[in-house]
């Protein structure tokens, strides 16, 4: 029997109105599977996938753009730094989208014997300039920056230790730029889904299962690396949006093909966020090959 709650959205743009606000309208279909759901939940689930795909097609178009174009520019050697420049460039250009109007249908039919829940959206969205909250700050501390690849057995190999901190109560959302060109979301996971920091408490949920809030990643070369820069990204929000991806793991055994996808698919969660909601801070470090 199925035990979770499936939803998914169909978008299309059906036209682009000419207003002072840089406003569009947008059609959206949320749909949502009410599984161990009351009605009422699953149809304010479908809306909210509606609004946010609304939200993600107008303002999503400017930044995807964006994104592949900073990447074919910048992305020349597929280092973090690289990373690193093109998210920054993305932050300080970031914006948000707000509907102003909609008009919402709801539809109910079954797929076999489950209830399935849609919801038809017209939106009228506009595209909005965000501040951030300059008290919200967050933090990876770093134990070390330089580490090494000893060869051989791998769990001779350096350690990765550092820690995360925040200055307000936020979910924390942890991605690493690995030397094998792939990002990895690390928290939350597969194993650890409660990823709320808590100013007050003196042990976080999650560090229970990640020993204190240290985490600690033996690393690694490809064998043909001499060197390689890798990279932590932490996005700490005030409110739970999770981030979903098709190609980013969260199972610890993979990670997306390239940083031309994971931006893209980083940017276009973000982008339904205000900046005023969230923050975020990219740490490097280096490893090298340990030579006798």
């Amino acid at each position: 029997m199925m035990k979770t709650l499936l939803c998914f959205t169909v978008i299309l743009i059906i036209s682009l109105s000419v207003f002072p606000q840089q406003s569009k309208v947008v059609e959206t279909v949320g749909t949502c599977y009410g599984v161990d759901k009351t009605p009422d939940q699953a149809r304010k689930k479908a809306l909210e996938s509606a609004r946010t795909e609304a939200i993600k097609q107008v303002v999503g178009v400017k930044i995807s753009e964006e994104a592949f174009r900073n990447v074919t520019e910048v992305l020349t050697g597929n280092s973090a730094s690289e990373f690193r420049d093109v998210f920054s460039s993305f932050n300080k250009s970031s914006s948000y989208g707000k509907i102003i109007k909609e008009e919402v249908n709801y539809e109910q039919k079954f797929e076999g014997e489950i209830p399935v829940y849609v919801v038809k959206l017209t939106a009228t969205v506009v595209e909005e300039e965000g501040k951030p909250d300059p008290s919200f700050e967050a933090k990876i501390v770093l134990e070390r920056r330089d580490l090494y690849d000893r060869g051989g057995d791998r769990s001779k190999n350096d350690e990765l230790k550092f820690r995360l901190w925040a200055s307000q109560n936020a979910y924390l959302y942890l991605f690493t730029i690995s030397a094998n060109d792939s990002v990895q979301l690390l928290l939350p996971n597969n194993d650890v889904l409660d990823n709320y920091y808590a100013i007050d408490r003196s042990e976080q949920e999650f560090s229970k299962k990640m020993q204190q809030l240290i985490m600690r990643f033996i690393v690694g070369l490809p064998n043909d690396k001499e060197e390689q820069e890798e990279g932590l990204l932490l996005v700490a929000l005030k409110n739970k949006i999770d981030f979903h991806s098709g190609k980013i793991s969260s199972d610890g055994k993979g990670g997306s093909q390239s940083y031309k996808a994971a931006l893209t698919d980083i940017m276009q969660w973000l982008i339904q966020i205000p900046l005023s909601e969230r923050t975020e801070t990219f740490e490097m470090y280096t490893i090298k090959k340990f030579k006798q």
